[in-house]
């Protein structure tokens, strides 16, 4: 009705409230549409189970891992600390190269077991 030109002022005015009335009747009328219940829960984003599968199940690989790792550290420790029969055993630290051909010489020695 807003865009309809009265003819006369006291028609314009009658239009005008009606529209104005069924408007407000409306606006009564209207159910409000916000939503303040609280989310929907699912089970399986509470539980999450595959996730604390997957955080167990890298847990115990990774303490397996380290305990190897650290068993073969005190061995080479130990290889290394062990002087050689007919070698003189000097204070000073073993070089980087021989660290690694020591190291390199225990993995193998571990495959070929």
């Amino acid at each position: 009705m807003w865009n309809v030109i009265g003819a006369n002022r006291i028609l314009e005015q009658r239009a005008r409230k009606t529209e104005y009335i069924r408007h407000r009747k409306t606006l009564a009328e209207v159910k409000p549409q916000i939503d303040n219940l609280p989310p929907q829960e699912f089970d399986f984003l509470v539980t999450r189970p595959k996730a604390k599968q997957q955080i167990n199940g890298k847990t115990i690989d990774n303490l397996d891992l380290n305990r190897t790792v650290q068993a073969n550290n005190r061995d080479l420790v130990r290889r290394m600390e062990r002087p050689k029969s007919g070698v003189k055993s000097s204070n000073k630290k073993p070089s980087k190269s021989s660290l690694h051909s020591t190291y390199f010489k225990f993995v193998a020695a571990q495959i070929n077991e």
